[in-house]
């Protein structure tokens, strides 16, 4: 539980809702320390905050390519060939 991939692996401490529900590790049970389960709900939360950015950046990325796109096309013009 001290490796970092025991928080990202899909393990029991990330999979459901284990770190935002009154699971065994938040809900004050004497099997975790009060600390360590501050420490794991903090985790939880970050992790999930790291993901928000991620697709906080993909959707001003598309934001961006959406602008882009209609500036070219406003930029058009038809050429006649004969």
């Amino acid at each position: 539980m001290t490796s970092g991939s025991a928080l990202t692996s899909g393990s029991a401490l990330t999979s459901g809702s284990a770190l935002t529900s009154g699971s065994a590790l938040t809900s004050g049970s004497a099997r975790v320390p009060p600390e360590a389960s501050e420490h794991f709900r903090n985790a939880g939360r970050e992790h999930l905050m790291g993901v928000r950015s991620i697709v906080d950046h993909w959707i001003a990325r598309l934001d961006d390519a959406d602008e882009r796109a209609g500036s070219r096309s406003r930029e058009r013009e038809t050429i006649e060939i004969e």
